[in-house]
């Protein structure tokens, strides 16, 4: 149900809470039956998982739920993720109503479940994909990529790259098509003028290669002990046109470095918090570029192939017992192909996004289990995506706004204004 003038005084003013939760309750109710059910199912035939652990928000929640006529399944926020998971894939939920602090875990089960379309954070005012992760990544984590650096014999070691099957680096043939895959297909935008910014430049293999075709490379990296062996190997080799700083990825909007044609993440983003971690790099790194430009992701962990790779790893450990044989997977961030095409709807300058396999002759992990993306920027342009998103994110303000649709212009924003002042207080 849509708030109506019944809740309206003549000084719009809303100040007992009581009445707030009341209203946020029929908001989310009228949300969850008119925006969050897009196949137009009856009211029995959608589940609505509730993940909260503030005690007012599962109240409302419950509430919300029932007024919209749907079941509600109360999922315990101490269960591990894989138990969480299974119960949304059991119970076939399509909207998990949840709280901010949860938001790596909604992000990463939103995209495991496929019958999970929808999430809405209660405690989350505005712009969910602004609330950072709480738990952190330990693969960013700047004292094992600096014993990485120190420790390292190659340009292979140095970027950590070994097989997870036997432990082993992976051969230099190997980490050649690595290389030569993100040049071909960068190859069409690189010329004499072309500045580039890499984010985890690592040991330089996509750089060295890319930096002699090009007029400036800006590049960045979370060692500093591998920034420091580059910038020997640069000036041994009387390179001019590199430029290297120490930096996390998020920190890019901290230099001064503008204008460039390409921003290059690859083999990175595996290390990254969460999705809303990614989307705020995103967002810098366009920042970053002219009005026009493109930004390289590469060697992305598919989230559509993660089952085939532990099931493939575990298999290996099992009949080899390799000490050095990676089968757990939890910690790596994989990403559904279609995140990126949901970009599009949330980032008015992307024109496109291309998705590739990776071109090679060598068939390893690296080719049967990861992808590349290639995403044009017109930062005066804006097109409009065609059909609808493949997964929603929601916040407070979302439910609001679809709520005050049906009210007078003049009243939306004082209501919307003090509605948000007392939930802030309550919760």
């Amino acid at each position: 149900m849509p708030i109506t003038n019944k809740y309206i005084s003549n000084d719009v003013e809303l100040k007992n809470h009581a009445l707030v939760e009341h209203m946020i309750e029929d908001q989310l109710a009228h949300f969850l039956l008119y925006k969050t059910n897009s196949n137009n199912k009856e009211p029995s035939d959608n589940n609505i998982g509730i993940l909260i652990e503030n005690p007012i928000n599962q109240v409302v929640a419950v509430k919300g739920v029932l007024n919209a006529g749907y079941t509600y399944v109360s999922i315990d926020t101490k269960l591990p993720e894989h138990k969480i998971k299974l119960t949304i894939d059991e119970a076939k939920i399509c909207t998990l109503i949840s709280e901010g602090k949860w938001i790596k875990t909604l992000n990463r089960l939103q995209w495991d479940c496929p019958s999970l379309n929808n999430y809405i954070c209660l405690d989350v005012e505005s712009d969910i994909y602004e609330i950072p992760e709480v738990v952190k990544n330990k693969l960013m984590n700047k004292n094992l990529w600096e014993y990485v650096g120190v420790h390292s014999t190659d340009s292979i070691t140095a970027g950590g790259w070994n097989n997870s099957y036997n432990g082993e680096p992976f051969s230099f043939e190997e980490m050649e098509e690595y290389g030569n895959n993100a040049l071909r297909k960068l190859e069409p935008y690189l010329h004499e003028n072309t500045r580039v910014l890499e984010i985890g430049c690592s040991s330089g293999i996509t750089m060295f290669r890319i930096a002699p075709k090009v007029e400036y490379y800006f590049g960045i990296d979370i060692s500093q002990a591998i920034i420091e062996k580059n910038i020997t190997y640069i000036n041994e080799n009387f390179i001019t046109n590199i430029k290297l700083d120490v930096a996390e990825a998020n920190q890019i909007d901290s230099f001064y470095e503008k204008d460039f044609d390409i921003v290059i993440i690859n083999s990175v983003i595996q290390c990254f918090h969460g999705h809303n971690y990614l989307r705020k790099v995103i967002n810098k790194a366009i920042s970053k570029l002219k009005d026009d430009g493109v930004i390289f992701l590469g060697d992305i962990m598919d989230n559509d192939c993660k089952e085939l790779l532990v099931a493939s790893t575990t298999d290996y450990y099992n009949k080899h017992h390799n000490i050095k044989t990676k089968y757990e997977w939890d910690e790596e961030l994989f990403l559904s192909k279609n995140f990126f095409y949901d970009l599009q709807y949330d980032i008015d300058s992307i024109m496109d996004v291309l998705v590739s396999n990776k071109l090679y002759t060598i068939e390893n992990e690296l080719t049967k289990f990861r992808y590349d993306v290639l995403i044009t920027i017109n930062k005066n342009g804006r097109r409009e995506p065609k059909g609808e998103k493949y997964k929603n994110q929601y916040c407070l303000k979302d439910i609001h706004n679809a709520s005050l649709r049906s009210l007078p212009t003049t009243h939306k924003k004082n209501i919307q204004k003090l509605i948000l002042e007392e939930w802030g207080k309550i919760i």
